[in-house]
C-alpha cells in the first residue's frame, strides 16, 4: 500500500492537481469556456505538434519495442471497431456518430496525463514505449477525422478531405519531426532544447483547460452513452490489452507497464470538441471524459505497484 500511495503523490498527484485546480476555477466562474478554448487553440496549432517535433528528433528508435508497439496498437483497433459496432447495432448511431464513438472509445488522453506521469515515474527506456504509441496513433487519428469529414461532407471531394488533415498542425509536426531527424545532423541543441520547452507547456495548459471545460458539464445526464465509452476505454481497453500483451506476447508485467497504462488513460478531451464539430451527444461524451479521468487516477497506479511485484 505504500508503494501504492507514494507512486500516486510523487508522479500521479502532481498531473491531476492542475486538472482539478482548472475545474475549481471553472466552478467559481474564475475562468469560462472561452478561456479554455484560446488554450486549447495554443496547445493544438504550437504545444502538441511540439511534442511530436521533440520525440521525433530525441527518441532512440533503436530501442524501441515494435512487438509491443503493434500488440498495443492491435488492442487499440479491436476497441475501435467494438466501439464502433455497438454503437452502431445497438444505440443505432449512424456511421458517422459510431465512428466518432469509436475514437473516443479507444484513443485515451495519453499526450497530455500518461505521458507526464511517465515522465515523472520512470527512467527513460520506459517512456520509449508511450512515446511510440504517440506517433503512430496520429496516422490512426488522421485518418479517423479524413473519414468523419467525407461522411459529414458528402460534396467534399476526397482529396480535398485528404489535403485539409495533412494540414493539420499535429499532422504537419510529425512531418517536421521526420524530416528534421532524417534531413539535419545529429547536434541540434537548440531544436532539441526549443522543443522540449514549448512541448512542457502542453501537459499543464491542457489539463488546466480540460478541468474549466468540465466544470459545466453535470456528472450525471446521458447516462447510457456515457457509460458505453467509459467501459469500453476504462475496462475493456485494459483488459484486450492485457490479454494481447502479457499472455500472447508473453512481456513480464514490469517491461508492459507503461504501455498498459496507456490503455488506461482516460477518453481524450479532444472527443468533445468533435462531438461538437460532428453533432454528436457532447454532454454525454464530456462525462465520459469525466468518469473515465476519475478512475484513471486509481488505475494508472495500481499498474504502477503491480510493475514492481510481477
Amino acid at each position: 500500500m505504500s508503494s501504492f500511495i507514494q507512486f500516486f503523490l510523487n508522479s500521479v498527484a502532481p498531473v491531476a492537481f492542475v486538472f482539478f485546480l482548472g475545474y475549481a476555477t471553472g466552478k467559481r466562474g474564475t475562468f469560462l469556456n472561452s478561456d479554455a478554448s484560446g488554450i486549447f487553440k495554443f496547445i493544438a496549432i504550437i504545444s502538441a505538434p511540439a511534442i511530436i517535433v521533440n520525440i521525433l528528433i530525441t527518441t532512440d528508435i533503436s530501442s524501441l519495442d515494435t512487438n509491443l508497439l503493434i500488440l498495443y496498437i492491435i488492442s487499440e483497433l479491436l476497441v475501435y471497431l467494438s466501439a464502433f459496432l455497438f454503437c452502431k447495432i445497438f444505440l443505432k448511431l449512424s456511421h458517422k456518430n459510431s465512428l466518432l464513438c469509436g475514437l473516443a472509445a479507444s484513443f485515451g488522453n495519453h499526450v497530455l496525463f500518461v505521458y507526464p506521469i511517465v515522465l515523472f515515474a520512470f527512467p527513460s527506456e520506459f517512456v520509449t514505449p508511450v512515446k511510440g504509441i504517440i506517433t503512430v496513433d496520429i496516422f490512426i487519428f488522421t485518418f479517423t477525422l479524413i473519414l468523419l469529414d467525407i461522411m459529414s461532407r458528402p460534396e467534399i471531394k476526397k482529396v480535398v478531405a485528404i489535403v485539409g488533415q495533412i494540414k493539420n498542425p499535429i499532422f504537419m509536426g510529425l512531418i517536421i519531426g521526420l524530416l528534421l531527424r532524417f534531413l539535419l545532423p545529429n547536434d541540434y541543441p537548440m531544436l532539441v532544447r526549443g522543443s522540449e520547452f514549448i512541448a512542457y507547456a502542453a501537459a499543464p495548459c491542457g489539463l488546466f483547460a480540460s478541468g474549466i471545460l468540465l466544470s459545466q458539464t453535470p456528472l450525471l445526464g446521458n447516462i447510457k452513452m456515457a457509460m458505453v465509452l467509459t467501459v469500453f476505454k476504462m475496462l475493456f481497453h485494459p483488459l484486450i490489452g492485457f490479454v494481447l500483451i502479457i499472455f500472447i506476447g508473453s512481456y513480464s508485467f514490469e517491461k508492459a507497464q507503461t504501455t498498459l497504462m496507456v490503455t488506461v488513460a482516460p477518453v481524450g478531451i479532444m472527443a468533445v470538441t468533435f462531438a461538437n464539430r460532428y453533432k454528436i451527444n457532447a454532454e454525454a461524451v464530456a462525462q465520459s471524459v469525466l468518469w473515465s479521468f476519475l478512475m484513471s487516477i486509481l488505475f494508472i497506479p495500481i499498474i504502477g505497484l503491480l510493475g514492481k511485484e510481477f
